[in-house]
């Protein structure tokens, strides 16, 4: 099993995230992104995961989130 990723950050108000990972058996592929102003902090991403490697790049096993923090 492996992950692999990487974080592009703009003074920690805007970020990017993309990985792939292995685990279980299934390959998945997940993008998110992070906006951050202190008080408010909104984390949106989207995945695809398969046990296949070529039909988790396609669409398949979709899958999303977003979260909102308010507070210090």
């Amino acid at each position: 099993d492996y992950s692999v990723g990487g974080r592009l950050s703009l003074w920690n108000i805007l970020s990017f995230t993309l990985s792939h990972s292995y685990m279980d058996e299934i390959f998945k592929n997940e993008f998110a992104l992070a906006f951050n102003i202190r008080l408010v902090e909104v984390d949106a991403g989207v995945s695809f995961q398969s046990p296949s490697f070529t039909k988790s790049f396609t669409g398949a096993g979709l899958g999303a989130f977003v979260t909102v923090s308010v507070g210090f």
